[in-house]
């Protein structure tokens, strides 16, 4: 959807949700923008990896291959991930794809003595933590390999004067959602607006009789 329809679109959703209301296109960028995430973290949370995650959020997926570690002890590799992961779908370890699952970071020391918990040939843990990942494996780990969903790039509208941004960005951005989600973070986008505006607004006074 191209910027100008977005922006016509949210213009007309809020005057028949809120007559008269008129806002400019950085507000409706912020809004926009924290509407996005809010549809992407709920698409993120209710599909599996499969096609219809790949459908609606297939701009925002990568694919990387790893194959330099840091040992950090017995079965325990260190990595450096990509820097704007919002979420990992699917991971795998070495040519004989080992499943790889995650595992809460405060669970790591557990996990080591524990030998129901430890992983195996066919298993091996992620943790995260410390601006990097750490792999759980008593294979050695020779390759890792994930595919993710980056966060996505705020929506700004118009090119923003000085001093004014949108999570770093002061030109137009535009969303990569298809069209038919975009119509979605349009709705949400209202809904947080007409929320924000119920909670700013001072209760009316009842008329005196």
């Amino acid at each position: 959807m191209e910027i100008q329809e977005i922006s016509a679109r949210l213009d007309t959703a809020l005057q028949k949700a809120k007559g008269g209301l008129i806002l400019d296109e950085y507000t409706k960028s912020l809004y926009l923008t924290k509407a996005q995430a809010l549809f992407v973290e709920a698409m993120l949370a209710r599909y599996e990896y499969g096609d219809a995650l790949r459908h609606v959020l297939g701009s925002m997926l990568n694919s990387v291959t790893v194959n330099s570690f840091t040992y950090e002890g017995i079965d325990l590799y260190g990595l450096v991930p990509e820097t704007d992961i919002l979420s990992i779908l699917y991971e795998e370890l070495n040519a004989e794809k080992i499943a790889t699952i995650p595992l809460d970071y405060n669970d790591i020391h557990d996990a080591r003595v524990n030998p129901f918990r430890k992983p195996y040939k066919k298993l091996a843990y992620r943790i995260t933590g410390n601006k990097k990942l750490t792999i759980f494996s008593t294979e050695t780990v020779t390759q890792y390999f994930y595919d993710y969903c980056r966060e996505p790039l705020p929506i700004v509208l118009e090119a923003l004067p000085s001093p004014l941004n949108i999570q770093g960005s002061d030109t137009e951005v535009n969303s990569v959602l298809p069209y038919d989600s975009m119509l979605k973070v349009i709705d949400l986008a209202v809904q947080e607006i007409i929320k924000d505006i119920s909670i700013l607004s001072p209760p009316k006074k009842e008329a005196q009789k």
